[in-house]
């Protein structure tokens, strides 16, 4: 094995080294070493039952890995590694043991090699004990009978038979690791009765590794089964058993969706039953049938009851919808909309199962207004004597506020356009999860436990279960001015609300329903009357899409040259 801390050499022409980049002396790259890090083990010992470990190391050159056996030239096949080879720089590689049933501590060698340089990882695996047997059930006849069981052990193991049970000898022992011969004899059945035990193969130096065979006995001119009832599964499927007789048999099923079929494989004898178990496509029911299994000619029979539970679906989707209700204003109450959320269940046998969970109402309540400068202090002294503001009106309804003022001035010359100004969101951006309050709770046994294990769209959650909303009011002021100082300022509020659903600990949002503003501002000339001079209407407005309704808000701003007259 190489050096496992490669020394890093830095000569003294590093100066030189960087303005040139040249390297120090004349060492060729397939003289380089593969350097490895002091926190890698080089050593590694995995568990007995396989597992994983990784190991990191730089080449120089494009590198490949090999796996032996350290006590013999032959690969170690129960050693893999990935990847196998790479390009020169950093890399990681994967070392994986399969789990060790030899019975004996094992190591292999995985060899790094870059170029003329070789590194070495010695690998360990501990072993585990085991008892297995080839064979754990016996159906014999009433006749005297040995019968031989095929063991395989890395201990010394006992036999373990009750003790009121006498008509079974224990007939040997092994300890190497390896598979045996162990012989059971079992003597004959005068009774008219069947009779049945347990023998237990268990470890002498540890009682918790043991393997069991049962036996079962029949009585002469018996039928004998294994099991007098069996459950099956609701997806139906084989149900074989063996027949331990010495009579010509006739086989009687109580119901149709349990018949009986020939052998599924060669070398079977005739006494072996084989049945095939329809599904049972109820959800709710399970049932039964009995097997009759008669002698022909004889008085002899046995039944066999076959239990069959009813079928489990299981959840294979779910999708949850989102949505809402419009509540046209009436009795004095706004116009409101309730938000829902519908998940669909879609389950394996078919069927599908709907939850609407339905917000509180929330109210649209956009609106528009004019403030004109004689409502703040400070404003000018030519105000009051110059510009006369007139009385402003408004119209009102469930998508619709337009706000109405004029004003009557010297000149329209002096009218001229001022500052926007973009308030943004005056409660809080949609989004922002954490300033969002509750408007109502569920109870958290409205949670799915399949459902919150389905990864989907919706973003994982804490939060209690319920609804949560917040005020997503987005606000622009306009400034007109007449002269330096501005006299009017149209202001818009677009007032809608988000929400959130939270169920299954997951957060079903309404970002896909977000109200769509379109603002606008423009002016048109106004004719003059017998009651003012020529005008100058200035219209600021917004449209808004929400939940497939369309609102409208403006502010209507006109300046009159005073009537001279």
């Amino acid at each position: 094995m190489g050096n496992l801390k490669s020394k890093l050499f830095i000569c003294s022409g590093l100066v030189a080294y960087l303005l040139f980049g040249q390297g120090c002396g004349d060492d060729k790259e397939s003289d380089m070493p593969i350097t490895i890090p002091s926190t890698e083990d080089t050593q590694p010992t995995l568990q007995k039952d396989g597992g994983s470990t990784t190991f990191s190391f730089n080449a120089p050159q494009a590198w490949s890995v090999s796996v032996t056996e350290t006590t013999a030239t032959r690969s170690a096949s129960w050693l893999k590694v990935h990847p196998t080879s790479g390009a020169a720089g950093d890399a990681t590689i994967t070392i994986t043991a399969e789990p060790n049933a030899t019975g004996e501590t094992r190591t292999a060698e995985v060899t790094i090699r870059s170029g003329g340089q070789t590194e070495t990882v010695t690998v360990t695996q501990d072993y585990s004990n085991f008892i297995t047997l080839e064979q754990r059930e016996i159906v014999t006849g009433s006749e005297e009978q040995t019968v031989t069981l095929d063991i395989t052990s890395t201990m010394e193991y006992e036999v373990l038979i009750p003790d009121s049970v006498d008509w079974i000898t224990d007939g040997g022992n092994t300890r190497t690791v390896t598979t045996r011969s162990h012989m059971l004899t079992i003597a004959a059945n005068s009774s008219y009765d069947p009779r049945q035990t347990e023998v237990v193969f268990r470890g002498k130096t540890d009682a918790t590794l043991a393997d069991t065979v049962k036996v079962y006995q029949a009585y002469k001119g018996a039928i004998v089964v294994a099991k007098n009832e069996y459950e099956v599964d609701a997806v139906g499927g084989a149900l074989d058993f063996k027949v331990q007789t010495n009579l010509d048999l006739e086989v009687t099923v109580s119901a149709d969706w349990i018949k009986q079929v020939q052998g599924r494989t060669r070398g079977l004898v005739e006494k072996d039953l084989f049945f095939d178990i329809s599904p049972n496509e109820s959800d709710s029911v399970g049932r039964e049938a009995t097997i009759t299994i008669k002698g022909k000619d004889t008085g002899i029979s046995q039944d066999i009851l076959v239990r069959q539970t009813a079928y489990v679906p299981v959840l294979d989707t779910v999708i949850y919808r989102t949505g809402y209700i419009w509540e046209e204003a009436h009795d004095n109450l706004p116009l409101l909309y309730y938000a829902y959320v519908e998940r669909e269940r879609y389950y394996t046998n078919g069927k599908v199962y709907t939850d609407r969970f339905v917000d509180n109402g929330h109210m649209v309540g956009s609106s528009a207004l004019i403030d004109p400068v004689d409502f703040f202090p400070g404003k000018p002294d030519w105000i009051d004597s110059d510009v006369i503001y007139e009385k402003y009106q408004q119209t009102v309804n469930d998508s619709l506020w337009v706000f109405y003022h004029s004003t009557k001035v010297p000149t329209l010359a002096d009218i001229r356009l001022g500052e926007l100004f973009d308030d943004g969101y005056t409660g809080a951006a949609p989004g922002e999860w954490d300033k969002y309050v509750v408007s109502k709770r569920y109870d958290e046994n409205l949670n799915i436990p399949e459902a919150e294990a389905i990864r989907d769209k919706w973003e994982r959650t804490t939060l209690p279960n319920g609804w949560y909303f917040i005020d997503t009011t987005h606000q622009k002021r306009q400034l007109l001015y007449y002269g330096e100082s501005w006299i009017a300022r149209p202001t818009l509020l677009a007032r809608f609300y988000d929400q959130f659903l939270v169920i299954d600990g997951k957060r079903i949002d309404f970002l896909e329903h977000l109200p769509k503003h379109t603002w606008n501002l423009y002016s048109e000339n106004v004719a003059a009357t017998s009651e003012h001079g020529a005008g100058l209407k200035y219209t600021f407005e917004c449209k808004s899409r929400f939940m497939e309704r369309n609102f409208y808000i403006a502010a209507e701003e006109i300046f009159y040259e005073k009537n001279m007259k």
